[in-house]
């Protein structure tokens, strides 16, 4: 072989050599790259997911911090309702004492007035006395000389004899009416009771009787049983001035007050009717006596 054919042998063959390597290197580094840009999208993907969750986390936390917010505006709201109702429930309490003592001011009035009531008893003048206890052991003559020296009627005393004079009433029933009379005034209600429901027996008409039966069941304590004995008393003799008051002092012993004060404006209005104007002066004075309603 010719050595200028055998060069170009050796170039060509250094040439496809290179020329393999060169594409072995192309090769390579186009798999590398290749490899690189998968990755790359790999990369971009795990980003992708990356941003959507935090895009996730951002709504989630943006929501919390709107539920936050408004639980802000409601501690805030139930902070300015409670400071509200602080105020209102000092308000309340202030009132509160306020009352307090007004009850305790109408109660003090009450408890005096009943005290008052309590310690009010039928008339224990001497002369009366010895005259009703006369009457009531029968000894109405001597019973007459006694009265005939006081100076008022108390209970109408004279009144009883003078109808026992007249045969209006029997004995019995004087003695018995006159006995009831005698516990009345010695505060022994529960025999005034027993000595006058005798006489009510025998006389059930009789005002006197039926006055001092209310007075008697008054100071026991047993208002309803007065009641119904004071309006008996009145029915008969409309213008008693001491039935109404007791009844007035009843009703208002048992809580009753506006019918305390009703019992007597009824009886200014019969006084007023019968142009009784000393009755009417003297329910007045009654009516300042009784105190505010203490509820």
């Amino acid at each position: 072989m010719d050595k200028p054919v055998r060069n170009y042998l050796v170039i060509f063959g250094i040439l496809a050599c290179l020329g393999v390597a060169l594409c072995i290197l192309f090769y390579m580094r186009n798999y590398k790259l290749q490899n690189d840009l998968n990755g790359a999208v790999i990369h971009l993907k795990d980003l992708e997911k990356d941003k959507d969750t935090l895009k996730d986390e951002n709504a989630a936390l943006n929501k919390e911090l709107s539920r936050n917010i408004e639980l802000v505006k409601i501690a805030y709201q139930q902070k300015s309702d409670l400071e509200k109702s602080m105020a209102d429930t000092t308000d309340d309490l202030d009132k509160a004492i306020a009352t307090i003592g007004q009850l305790q001011k109408k109660t003090e009035e009450k408890d005096a007035y009943i005290s008052g009531l309590q310690k009010e008893g039928p008339s224990n003048t001497t002369g009366f006395k010895k005259g009703v206890r006369l009457a009531a052991e029968g000894r109405f003559e001597e019973a007459q000389k006694e009265l005939d020296g006081e100076l008022t009627d108390i209970n109408g005393a004279l009144s009883i004899l003078s109808d026992l004079n007249k045969g209006a009433i029997s004995k019995e029933y004087a003695a018995y009416l006159f006995e009831g009379s005698l516990y009345l005034m010695d505060g022994k209600y529960p025999e005034a009771v027993t000595s006058l429901e005798k006489a009510w027996e025998i006389n059930p008409k009789d005002p006197d009787v039926n006055y001092n039966l209310g007075s008697a069941y008054f100071y026991l304590k047993e208002y309803q049983k007065s009641i119904v004995y004071l309006f008996t008393a009145l029915k008969l003799q409309p213008e008693d001035l001491q039935a109404y008051e007791l009844i007035a002092k009843a009703y208002y012993n048992t809580g009753q007050y506006q019918k305390a004060k009703e019992i007597l404006l009824i009886a200014k209005k019969i006084f007023q009717n019968n142009g009784n104007q000393d009755g009417v002066a003297q329910v007045d004075k009654l009516l300042e006596t009784i105190p505010p309603n203490p509820q």
